[in-house]
Order: structure tokens, then sequence, then C-alpha cells
């Protein structure tokens, strides 16, 4: 073998990567790409917007980037326990606790506080309790009753929320090909191929928007890396080349189909090169997932009491802290907390749920 290329499989075996901070980087860049659109009412002015003449946001990217290291770590966390319920367990543990905690503190904190109506009519608003129905990820809604009505981005309570449903869908799909026995070469490359030319032809299919899709690819190609482990090699030569390629195709009109095609290896590449040895950066806490979901009413808040007066970065510099602390909390005393049931069998698992409750109960 080439002395400077190491296969995938070599490298993916332990838990030696960079992906903590690759997703990390990730959720900033949404911060980034929000603070246009919630200061000035679009992207225009964002500057990854302007180089690729329009194509692309930093948002836009990050959530590739999100959904290309989802579908390599769902395939791996399939392979790994090829059990439904733990498989399924562990996705429910590690999405719902943060969603159903933001959404809670957005309805009864958050638009207590910043609501335009008498607190009594607030409460009164059957469309405050339609807020909650977010916490299943197929009911969103995106305003509660008087809140951010004046903003640049009116009404928006959450704008990042949309993303978790078709992130579990891809989850589910994973779970019901695993336990087919279909999460194999022969059956993920036609299903990629399949996904990626619907997407690039804008073919339809009743109930499957053209957003899915694209979400779809990003996903699959991550789960294609994860199957075709044992041939594909991480080799510097190849990231170069596909980066230089990539920043050569944002002058080009079809620059979003480029960097779907080009984004997977970038991304694996950094994630497990042995040039960059970043695993031990979450180490004090994994903090993307809370910085994605508490970023955007953050940054709805700041824009809210400076108003038009305030600029793109002054509206990140601010908010950053605050993210940063939310998400802190999050990670220490939410989500960590239920991720680390993931392992308890059933029985285990519902007395330990049961025992929470009743501890909560105790305490009140």
């Amino acid at each position: 073998m080439d002395k400077k290329s190491i296969l995938l499989k070599e490298l993916a075996k332990g838990r030696c990567n960079n992906f903590d901070f690759l997703r990390f980087i990730a959720a900033i860049f949404v911060i980034v790409s929000h603070s246009f659109p919630l200061v000035y009412g679009d992207n225009k002015k964002e500057l990854f917007y302007i180089f690729t003449h329009g194509q692309l946001t930093f948002g836009n990217l990050a959530v590739k980037v999100f959904f290309i290291i989802s579908g390599f770590l769902i395939a791996r966390s399939w392979d790994n326990t090829n059990n439904i319920f733990q498989f399924m367990k562990a996705r429910i543990l590690r999405i719902f606790p943060g969603i159903i905690t933001v959404v809670a503190i957005s309805t009864f904190i958050l638009g207590a506080i910043f609501t335009t109506y008498p607190l009594k009519e607030y409460f009164q608003n059957e469309n405050t309790y339609r807020y909650l129905s977010s916490i299943t990820l197929y009911h969103m809604q995106y305003s509660l009753p008087g809140v951010f009505q004046d903003n640049i981005y009116q009404n928006a309570v959450n704008g990042s929320l949309w993303t978790l449903m078709h992130e579990f869908n891809c989850y589910i799909l994973i779970g019901i090909l695993g336990l087919l026995k279909l999460l194999k070469k022969q059956f993920i490359l036609p299903l990629f191929l399949f996904t990626f030319t619907s997407y690039v032809m804008k073919w339809e299919f009743p109930g499957l928007p053209q957003l899915s899709l694209k979400l779809a690819v990003c996903f699959f190609a991550g789960t294609l890396f994860f199957c075709f482990k044992d041939i594909i090699k991480i080799r510097t030569t190849y990231f170069i080349i596909s980066v230089a390629v990539l920043l050569l195709a944002t002058q080009f009109r079809g620059f979003e189909i480029t960097s779907t095609i080009l984004l997977p290896y970038i991304v694996l590449y950094l994630a497990f090169t042995p040039h960059i040895k970043l695993n031990r950066f979450a180490a004090g806490g994994d903090l993307s997932y809370g910085i994605y979901i508490y970023a955007f009413p953050i940054q709805q808040i700041i824009t809210h009491l400076f108003g038009e007066t305030i600029q793109w970065y002054t509206n990140l510099i601010l908010a950053i802290p605050f993210v940063l602390l939310f998400s802190f909390l999050s990670w220490h005393f939410i989500e960590k907390p239920f991720i680390n049931l993931k392992n308890m069998g059933v029985r285990d698992f519902y007395e330990n749920i049961r025992n929470q409750f009743h501890y909560l109960n105790r305490a009140h």
C-alpha cells in the first residue's frame, strides 16, 4: 500500500477522530450564517453567499457537513449494535431530550418574556401550546403569539429545528435497512445513485420535497463512505485536489451539486487524517447540538433588544457567549444524562426513567 495513504477502515476502527471538532465548527457556521437574515432580512451580505454567487451560504454548507457526518456515524452505530431497539433508543435519547427542553424553554420562559400579548392572553392562546408540537419533529411551528413580531425576521422563534425531522427520518431508514440486512455496498451504492440522480434531475415524488432529497444525498454519501471504508483511501493528495476543485467550482453554476460530491471526502479526511489530532476537543462536553438548537432564539433576542442599529458581527459576538453557556448546560444536565441511559436494558431503562420522575416529584 502507498505509504502516503491509509484505508478509511483502519482509521475508523476506534474513536480517535475529529468529528466533535467538525460538528462544533459547523454549528458555529450556522450562527454566522443566521446572523445575516436575523439582522438584515436575508443572506445577500454574507461573504460565502457572495463568494459562491448566491449558490450557497455558510449555513447550507454546515447542514451538509452535519448530514455527511451523521450518515457515516449512524451507519457505524448500526454496525456496532445490530439491534433495532438499542439503535433507535440511542437515536431517540440523543435527539429528543434536547429539543423537548429548548421548545419548553421557548414556550414558557422566552415567550412569556418577549410576547407583546398580556401574559394571561398569551397563555390562553391555543397557538402557544401548538408550538409544543415541535417536540414531535413532524409538526413544526415556528412562531409563538406576539413573540418577535417586530423583528427584521418576523415571528420566527427557532428556525434551526427544521433539519431534525429530516435527520431522524434518515435514522429510521438506516434502522430499517439494517434490520433487512441491506446496509451493504450492493444496496447502498444504488440507493445513493438513485437519490443523487433524483435530486439533480429534480424528480418529483408525492410527499417528498426536493429539500428532503438534498439532505438525504448528503446523509447517504456518509453512509456510502462507511460501507466502502475497506476501499476508500485517506490521502492528503486527494484531499488537496478535492478542496481545489471545490474552490474552483464556487465560480461556476452547479456548485451546489459539486459540493455534494466533493464534501464527503473532504469532511472524512479532516475527521480521520493522522496529521490533525483533535479527538480530545469535546472532552469538556459535546456542545454542537446545543449550539445548533439554542443559537437561533438567542440571536433573535439580541436583534429584538438592539433593533435596526445592530450589525451582523455584533449579533454574532453578543450571541456566542450565551449560546456556549446554554449548550454547556444542555450537554451536562440534559443531553449527557440521557445519553448515558442508552446502554441499559429495557427493564433498567424504564426503571431509571421512573426513578428520575419520582426524584423530581419528591424535590417539588
